[in-house]
């Protein structure tokens, strides 16, 4: 958990109070487009009508020197809810995820009373690691669903609530279908300079302008909303564009047309309306600027920094420098690993390839116009030519007058006259690089791992042979039918001789199939357990479960029990001949994730001290309390019900790092442990094989699998009081 000294927190409360209104507090209103080169909308001059864009720049202020870290979604998206700049929160290729001690927009929001919505297309992950309430489906290549939005700032205006919501469209993003492309006909419409005048191109180009006018009518429904609800007044609007589009020279690269964003900002009572600022911003920027305009402490340790002052007109200026980087590993026909990085001051921008040898590919050199313009190439276009070069073949350094060539056509690297600057801006360069611990092409390489698709996947453990599994069975009840000739019975599972390893004569444990889905159907007529053949060490374990009808001796007037064992060390039978030494997530009707320490373990929980009514009146009861101290307690209840209703499926999972472990039931926090051990074994119990309960009771289990993890996430480590 982060703190704040006090000079800190007084000093950041004595800036907010420039900025909070009294008696009411600031809201957060983000919409964000999907690839849209800023310049190509009518409030930055462009062609694209954007009247409600317009109409919110008329009413507040425009930036023209808005930058992001990374000229693609994934890696700008998760730097924007982040604050950080994509090397230091993991999210620094396409298809990316955050290191999972990294706190989001969501996280900070929690403890203020503001609620966190989010609609629209999403492309960041890990999602537990943003704990928003989410006002639509999840997905990559959706739009905000405005019946939903409407609703929640019903919902908030009702109840007072202040909220920060986020609405990202996925316009103007490929295929480029939506919005009336008929009002912007190929043979009027102009090109930028850095494109090759073809049929193709233009007639894409056309749909790409017309996608522009649907994300504006977005912003208009949005806007609307809050008029509707009454909350224009006291909400922070911010709208940006993203980064450029997917023709060249824009996304995936690292030219102002690629990094740059449109921003505009309305915060009525302390924006000028109609006002430009030349001030150099940051996505980076946003949310520490967010914060600081709403009185509320600025999360610390972020790489971005208020330009509310800006806002408000006090200061004309913010940063003297903004940074970026492409990471081409992972894009659609990409050409492997190669590394842009640049940096940019009020005039000039400096541009490192790492790989110049390399020759550089996209989606955009696959496309229908592509082909058109290697064809031009081909037949002598000099024009053509040049682009298709320019384009696929980078040099070692590139410099430029953004201010002279906004499209950074004009290469100043191996100009005598701007040597001293290009010195000047490679060391700034270098120095952020170090700072963030960006190690040039070893980071690019490191790429592949920062891939969603490739790392912290999820394994599945069950299949229909149970191959990743073992079975130990325990002593059969008396009450057990059908048994071979000889079989030895007990009343309790403690005693007698155990069945032992690979022996269920009764078939306790068997896989079905439900809809085409692996189900383990345990009967429960006999204790046992279903033991993995591999240990495990810091992981993140998940599975479903639900409740079947039968119920067996000597559990036949009881509860329905089973459990989830985890750090199974030892012998089996170590406890009641069934079980390993290990640590129980228990699974009981009314009791999922109680905390048992079978046959010699240990640890320390945070508890409140109670007593039992039924069935040992009197008896003290341990129930985890985040806010107590730790103590050394072997069995603890979870903090509160959250099982579902009998016959219905439960989600329950378990994370574990080193020593410490955290129980979840239905998505909740319910319990953590620390200082797991053996207390007859020096050191930390931090690994072990799992187990699976037969316990008296039929009980099913599907979705078994499992994710190496590397620390907990931060929502959790907050939950849990770690």
């Amino acid at each position: 958990m982060r703190h704040l000294s006090l000079f800190t927190l007084l000093s950041i409360l004595a800036t907010a109070q420039l900025f909070a209104t009294a008696g009411e507090e600031l809201n957060l209103m983000l919409i964000l487009a999907d690839d849209m080169t800023y310049s190509d909308a009518s409030v930055y001059g462009g062609q694209a009508a954007t009247p409600h864009m317009e109409r919110l720049a008329a009413q507040g202020m425009r930036f023209d020197n808005c930058f992001q870290a990374a000229p693609m979604c994934s890696p700008t998206r998760h730097t924007l809810y982040t604050g950080l700049y994509p090397v230091r929160s993991g999210a620094w290729p396409n298809h990316t995820f955050l290191y999972p001690e990294i706190e989001t927009f969501a996280n900070f929001l929690q403890d203020t009373g503001y609620r966190a919505g989010f609609s629209g297309k999403t492309h960041i992950q890990p999602l537990t690691s943003f704990p928003f309430e989410f006002l639509s489906v999840k997905a990559k290549n959706k739009n905000p669903d405005f019946g939903q939005v409407d609703r929640f700032l019903g919902d908030c205006a009702d109840g007072k609530t202040p909220f920060g919501l986020i609405l990202c469209s996925n316009e103007p993003h490929t295929p480029w279908t939506r919005g009336d492309a008929s009002a912007y006909p190929p043979h009027e419409i102009e090109l930028p300079p850095t494109l090759v005048d073809t049929p193709s191109t233009r007639s894409d180009f056309s749909k790409y302008l017309a996608e522009i006018t649907y994300f504006d009518s977005q912003v208009g429904q949005a806007l609307e909303l809050l008029e509707k609800h009454g909350l224009a007044d006291n909400t922070l609007v911010i709208v940006l564009t993203e980064q450029g589009s997917a023709f060249p020279f824009a996304k995936w690269t690292c030219y102002d047309a690629g990094l740059g964003s449109g921003l505009i900002v309305r915060w009525p009572g302390q924006i000028r309306p109609g006002s430009v600022s030349k001030a150099l911003v940051e996505y980076t920027d946003i949310i520490p600027t967010f914060f600081e305009a709403a009185g509320l402490p600025v999360p610390p340790n972020l790489d971005g920094s208020s330009f509310a002052s800006v806002l408000s007109g006090k200061k004309q200026s913010h940063k003297q420098h903004v940074y970026g980087l492409q990471t081409s590993v992972g894009i659609h026909n990409g050409p492997g690993h190669y590394g842009i990085r640049s940096v940019r001051d009020e005039r000039y921008r400096y541009i490192l390839n790492l790989s110049p040898e390399r020759v550089f590919s996209n989606w955009a050199t696959k496309s229908d116009w592509w082909k058109e313009w290697t064809a031009a190439a081909d037949a002598g276009n000099p024009f053509a030519k040049r682009a298709v070069e320019r384009y696929t073949k980078r040099p070692a350094a590139e410099l430029y007058d953004c201010l002279n060539d906004p499209w950074n056509l004009n290469n100043l690297a191996d100009v005598s006259t701007y040597a001293d600057k290009k010195a000047e801006l490679a060391a700034k360069l270098d120095d952020w690089m170090k700072e963030q611990g960006d190690q040039g092409v070893a980071t690019e390489l490191a790429a592949e791992d920062r891939l969603w698709k490739n790392a912290y996947q999820w394994k599945p453990l069950l299949d229909k042979e149970l191959s990743k599994w073992e079975l130990w069975m325990g002593v059969p009840h008396p009450s057990v039918s059908g048994l071979p000739d000889g079989t030895p019975t007990a009343p309790r599972p403690q005693d007698g001789v155990p069945l032992g390893l690979g022996n269920d004569p009764k078939n306790v444990f068997s896989v079905i199939e439900e809809n085409g889905t692996p189900v383990l159907k345990i009967t429960g007529e006999i204790y046992g357990g279903l033991t993995t053949l591999e240990a495990y060490q810091n992981y993140h374990f998940s599975a479903e479960v639900k409740w079947g009808e039968k119920k067996w001796e000597p559990r036949l007037d009881r509860r329905r029990d089973s459990g989830f064992l985890y750090h199974c060390v030892g012998p089996h039978g170590a406890f009641w001949n069934v079980w390993m030494r290990c640590v129980e997530f228990q699974i009981q009707e009314n009791d999922f994730g109680d905390l048992f320490m079978l046959a010699g373990t240990g640890g320390s929980v945070r508890v409140r001290e109670t007593n039992y009514t039924d069935p040992q009146p009197g008896q003290a009861k341990y129930v985890w309390d985040p806010s107590q101290p730790l103590r050394q307690i072997g069995r603890v209840e979870r903090s509160e019900n959250h099982e579902a209703e009998h016959g219905k499926w439960n989600l329950i999972e378990v994370y574990t790092i080193g020593d410490k472990a955290i129980h979840l039931v239905n998505n909740e926090v319910v319990l953590a442990i620390e200082n797991i051990r053996q207390r007859d074994v020096e050191g930390p119990l931090n690994k072990g094989k799992l187990q699976i309960q037969s316990e008296g009771a039929e009980v099913y289990y599907r979705d078994i699998k499992i994710r190496p993890i590397t620390a907990f996430p931060q929502h959790l480590k907050k939950a849990a009081n770690m």
